[in-house]
Formats: structure tokens, C-alpha cells, sequence
């Protein structure tokens, strides 16, 4: 009754992909049914891959920044777990999607589909046989499941997940359920005559030929389907099949050299697959740990010091089990800076920004003063009050980058005066004044906007660029940020002019 109720249920993610602009809340829906499109109802929970690109909050989509990822949601009917994933892609602004985006319908009915935030130029059901579609209206024929696609007059195409509701004519599979070694062969059948069209997945795990004898290749689990259709009528019949024994596990590629934080994608391969195809949830270790560290993903990031190790990974028994390893070497190299971006931010009371690395490894991220307000694990800062300092970015693990830094004004009021000309000649570099009388040992965070216009030393020697694109004047302001240690002092700006020679 298990493997029945595993072969028969399906979760559905919708949107599939889900699709949006940072600052949106991207609804989604997840389904579970049966062949028969009944509903069923699970306790659910949801990853989502990189894990900073967004979060899900009752059936909700969040993102946090622009980027492309995968959102896995495992659900528990009757104490057995199914599993389903949408791929995700955000951007900057509102993307087209297809309303409404799940649909169960009965043979013979119709259903009007619409785009919204897009203008479709071809719609077209996948696959055809279980109904027919024109203009956004999809009629059904017969009992299946599907997607119904729009492609957009920007070439983007958006999908809807579409259910015919009706029991298949079923095919008997001898065996239903069988387990093999690598390397062994079984001969599958049905009972009834006919013309057969035999199939495994995933494929990787074996080959079964036209008469339904399957060879299997490499250890895992998968489902053998058959079909059949005489006089208009299909049926489709299904079977288990799991394989075990060991093969040759490796890791690619076998060895590499790093200078201190950079990172390299390592991928295991059973045989001749590629494991990250077939989702095998390999165990990854870095030793010495001094080495660096290494993500689920296989994502390993150089440590600090030089040093000689290994990355191993274990694959689990049910997918034949075994070990691989590859060598690493850290030679040294230069300090990377962690990346902040924006560099600069001016805020009012009551507004909040997330500020974000350009680099995608895991932060801590902390604000100085601490009383100016409260920054959380996303990086998304809320002002307490009036005033200016540092966000800072650091990483969380201990490879060779240096922490991020951004500057942040809250409020309009500077309490330090600076001076600078109305006007500077473009290519002349000028020392940018303090007249506010303050004690030694400060130091200054300079920003510059925009930060094409030129450069600012440490000393506050502004370094003007020649102006570009015929321009023959081009206005500037700059920023600066006055602390001692994790003190802030104060802030000031000034405003001038590049002119052209």
C-alpha cells in the first residue's frame, strides 16, 4: 500500500518558476494529488537554494535580493514524504505570470488563462493529447496532467500547472516491485498484448529496452512506466525498481590550488553521473578544517593560511555508499575585501534598507554605534535615530576576506563643517577642508557622489577626474564620516562643481 500511495500521489509547486522583483511578496501554492485529481493535505516545509536569496513566510515568497535559485518544499501525508521544487528568478522588476497558475479541471470543460504583467504572442499545452488551447482558453480532452505555456513578445515564457481529472486505464507491470545489483538484467512484462512503450527514471539509473528489459547501471531507485494506447484509449502502468551495490565514486576535479578565499565548485560522480543531476545528498568534509569550508552544494572557500588537505565525500549506503577525495592546496595570496553594497546610504527616520555583498558566503552583520539603529541577519537596517556611522559586514567563517564597511546618514543635520570651492577645474586635485575644530587621532570615511567624478584619499585630497561625454560641468557631493576606534564623531558634506578646462 506504501509504494502504491508513493507512485499515485504528486506535489506540484506553482508559479513554476517564481518569478518577481526584489521588494515584492510573490505568492505560491502547493498542491498534492492523486491520479484521480483528488486533493490531499500535508504537514509542509520548505529550503530555499542559495539560502539568502529569499525566505517563505506563510505561502509567501520573499526575496531578498536579485539572483536565480530553487525552492524545495518536502511534504508528510500519512507519515510518508513526498517532494517537489520551482525554480526561482529575481530581478529588479515585476515579472509576467500566468493567472490562474494551478488548475484541476474534468474532461470536456474549458478554463480562460491570462497573462499578467507580460502580452503573450503563442500559447501551447503540454503535453497536446490532454486538451487543446487558443487564445488562452484551454479546453480538456483527456485525463492527465500538464503545463499550459505563454510565450511573451520579450521571448520570456511563463507556465501554469493544469490536471484533467479522470483515472488512466491501468497496465499490470510484472514485476511491480523488484531489487537488482548493478550490472544485472530483469525482463518486465504486462499481461495484456499490444504494442508497449517502455520508460525509467530517472534515466541514469539504468536502460530498459523496447521489449521492457532493463539493465540496471548504477545504484538508486526508480520508477519503470508503460503505455499502451489501442482505439483511442491509453493506458499506463508503473513499477519499482530499486538497484544497490557500489561503484567507483570520484570527486571532480581531483585536486586544485586556491589563493586564500577563492572558492571552486567541487561535483561527485558515481560512475558516469553526475550526482548534483540526481539530487544524491552527499556529506561533505574539509580536512584539516584550517583548509577552508565547503557548502551542501559541493562550494568550497580557500582559508586564510597556507596549507595542504583533502575534501571528501561520503555517499550515502542507499546510493551504493563510498568515499572520494580531492586534494587542495592554499598558496598564499592577497587579502580579498568583502564588498558592500551600496557603499554609501541616507536615510530618514522610519525608512529601513537592506544593504547586501557582493560576494554570496555567509555574513554577520553588525552596526556601529550600536544605538543608531538595529541591522538584522539580512543585512536589513532600521534607524533608531538622527545621526551617522559604519554597517558592517563580516564574514561568518574563517577564510582570507577582510569585512565590508558602508557608510549610513540618518537624518539632515551634519554637526561637522567642511569646505570646498564652488568650483574645481577637471584633472586639478584639492585638499577638502575641516572647520570644525576637533581633537587629533580621528579618521575619516569618505564617499563620493557620483564616485566616477574622482577619488578621495585617506587624508581627504580630493582627486578630480576629467569630465567624459562633452559634459562641461558635472556636480558633486561628498560625504565623510568621522570616528575614532568604534566612536563616531560626527558627519559632514559639501557640495561643488567639476568644471571643464
Amino acid at each position: 500500500m506504501f509504494i502504491l500511495l508513493l507512485l499515485s500521489l504528486e506535489l506540484q509547486i506553482s508559479p513554476n518558476p517564481i518569478e518577481g522583483g526584489t521588494g515584492e511578496k510573490i505568492p505560491f501554492s502547493v498542491t498534492i494529488m492523486n491520479e484521480d485529481g483528488k486533493l490531499f493535505t500535508g504537514e509542509t516545509k520548505f529550503d530555499v537554494v542559495p539560502y539568502d536569496l529569499g525566505q517563505v513566510v506563510g505561502g509567501v515568497f520573499i526575496p531578498k535580493r536579485e539572483g536565480r535559485g530553487v525552492l524545495r518544499c518536502r511534504a508528510t501525508v500519512d507519515g510518508k514524504t513526498i517532494a517537489g521544487y520551482t525554480y526561482i528568478r529575481i530581478t529588479g522588476g515585476k515579472k509576467a505570470k500566468i493567472v490562474p497558475d494551478i488548475v484541476v479541471i474534468e474532461p470536456g470543460e474549458k478554463i480562460q488563462f491570462r497573462v499578467l504583467n507580460g502580452k503573450p504572442l503563442k500559447w501551447k499545452i503540454i503535453p497536446e493529447e490532454i486538451g487543446y488551447i487558443n487564445d488562452g482558453q484551454f479546453t480538456a480532452k483527456k485525463p492527465g496532467r500538464g503545463r499550459v505555456v505563454a510565450i511573451l513578445d520579450n521571448k520570456n515564457i511563463v507556465s501554469a500547472f493544469i490536471r484533467v481529472k479522470g483515472s488512466l486505464k491501468t497496465l499490470e507491470i510484472v514485476p511491480k516491485f523488484i531489487k537488482i545489483k548493478t550490472g544485472e538484467k530483469i525482463q518486465f512484462f504486462i499481461k495484456e498484448g499490444g504494442k508497449v512503450i517502455w520508460r525509467i527514471e530517472p534515466e541514469d539509473i539504468g536502460v530498459i529496452d523496447k521489449n521492457g528489459l532493463f539493465h540496471a547501471k548504477i545504484p538508486g531507485r526508480g520508477i519503470i512506466t508503460a503505455k499502451t494506447e489501442e482505439g483511442g484509449v491509453e493506458k499506463l502502468g508503473r513499477a519499482i525498481v530499486i538497484v544497490s551495490g557500489k561503484l567507483k565514486v570520484r570527486i571532480i576535479p581531483e585536486k586544485t590550488t586556491l589563493h586564500p578565499g577563492e572558492m571552486v565548485r567541487f561535483q561527485v560522480k558515481i560512475g558516469t553521473t553526475e550526482v548534483g543531476e540526481r539530487d544524491i545528498p552527499v556529506r561533505w568534509k574539509v580536512i584539516p578544517n584550517q583548509c577552508g569550508f565547503i557548502r551542501r552544494d559541493g562550494t568550497f572557500f580557500a582559508g586564510k593560511n597556507p596549507i595542504t588537505g583533502r575534501v571528501v565525500a561520503i555517499v550515502p549506503q542507499r546510493f551504493g555508499g563510498g568515499i572520494a577525495s580531492a586534494r587542495i592546496s592554499i598558496v598564499p595570496g592577497k587579502f580579498k575585501d568583502l564588498i558592500v553594497t551600496p557603499r554609501f546610504k541616507k536615510l530618514n527616520l522610519g525608512e529601513e534598507y537592506t544593504f547586501r555583498t557582493l560576494q554570496t558566503i555567509p555574513i554577520h552583520w553588525e552596526v556601529v554605534p550600536a544605538d543608531l539603529g538595529i541591522v538584522n541577519q539580512y543585512g536589513t537596517f532600521t534607524p533608531k535615530r538622527n545621526g551617522s556611522g559604519i554597517i558592517i559586514a563580516k564574514p561568518l567563517e574563517n577564510i582570507n576576506i577582510k569585512p565590508g564597511k558602508a557608510l549610513i546618514i540618518i537624518g539632515a543635520n551634519p554637526n561637522i563643517h567642511l569646505y570646498l570651492p564652488d568650483e574645481i577645474i577637471e584633472g586639478f586635485s584639492i585638499q577638502i577642508k575641516v572647520k570644525t575644530i576637533l581633537n587629533e587621532g580621528y579618521k575619516v570615511f569618505w564617499y563620493l557622489s557620483p564616485q566616477d567624478a574622482g577619488k578621495i584619499s585617506p587624508n581627504g585630497i580630493f582627486y578630480t577626474n576629467r569630465l567624459k561625454g562633452g559634459k562641461q560641468n558635472q556636480p558633486v557631493t561628498i560625504f565623510a564620516i568621522f570616528y575614532r576606534e568604534r566612536q563616531i564623531i560626527g558627519w559632514g558634506s559639501v557640495r561643488t562643481t567639476i568644471r571643464k578646462r
